[in-house]
């Protein structure tokens, strides 16, 4: 291993050390031995509660997808939470990790050809806005022209070159961070999972929880991957094996019944999800 590798690679765990306390990683999927070993059949998924955190004994729904469909065909492999997209980005990229999970993750056309995507879930998504800012929400009925020279809150890759387009700024952060700007009236809107923005609320903004407003109509949708990676000596092979095992929990009926263990109920993952298939 060359000097600029290795202070690479002790960068990202002390990144990980300093974000994720030890305290944090008591349940659910930990940080392994194998987080920091090259080449081992590891999976990182990027965190976004509660479709993936560690506060969840399960790792979350699409945690808890994943394993179900490693189970099926039999894959052993880990996977660990990571807080932040470089880093799993550095371990897909330069170690060779086996896949990621996770969503807005950017990678250049050049990256793209070596990765595989398969979509595990579909989220619909809305915007949101603090009330009093917006006391009478918005003008959004699905043309962003209408919210021009607003401020958008937006994830540290998501593309947003359409609201750029529409004349719309944009500023950045993971969702706890957006929502805090959006209470401190530094950006107009953001846009996320109905799901997601209520674990924030329910947490961190009880008492406010009524001054945050979803918008109408719906956002679009947002996709949560695994993403496996063509440079590991087995990334193809086993892509094609999790593809099986996928499309076996949805045949056999498990992965609806996941989606409605974690959504609670039928109704409840027709209102915030759309068919994967």
């Amino acid at each position: 291993m060359n000097i600029k590798k290795a202070l690479t690679r002790l960068t990202v765990m002390l990144l990980v050390m300093v974000i994720y306390p030890v305290t944090a990683l008591a349940t659910g999927p930990r940080i392994k031995q194998d987080l920091f070993t090259p080449n081992a059949n590891s999976i990182y998924a990027l965190d976004f509660p509660p479709f993936i955190t560690t506060e969840l004994n399960d790792g979350g729904m699409a945690v808890e997808l994943v394993n179900t469909a490693l189970q099926i065909e039999k894959i052993s492999a880990s996977i660990n939470i990571l807080p932040l997209p470089r880093m799993m980005k550095y371990y897909v990229l330069q170690e060779k990790a086996l896949a990621l999970i996770g969503n807005h993750l950017s990678f250049t056309a050049d990256q793209q050809k070596e990765l595989i995507f398969i979509p595990l879930l579909r989220l619909k998504e809305h915007y949101y806005v603090y009330q009093p800012k917006h006391p009478e929400g918005l003008p959004w009925q699905g043309d962003l022209k209408a919210l021009a020279k607003l401020v958008y809150g937006a994830n540290p890759e998501e593309d947003v070159a359409a609201y750029q387009q529409a004349g719309i700024q944009v500023e950045t952060g993971n969702t706890l961070t957006l929502m805090e700007k959006l209470k401190a009236e530094k950006i107009d809107f953001m846009g996320n999972s109905e799901l997601a923005v209520n674990w924030f609320l329910d947490r961190n903004f009880s008492t406010d929880k009524a001054k945050f407003s979803k918008l109408e109509p719906g956002a679009g949708e947002e996709t949560i991957f695994i993403i496996f990676n063509k440079n590991h000596p087995q990334g193809e092979a086993l892509a094609k094996q999790f593809k099986q095992g996928l499309d076996a929990i949805i045949a056999n009926g498990q992965y609806k019944a996941l989606l409605e263990k974690h959504f609670g109920g039928s109704e409840a993952v027709n209102r915030y999800s759309l068919p994967l298939q």
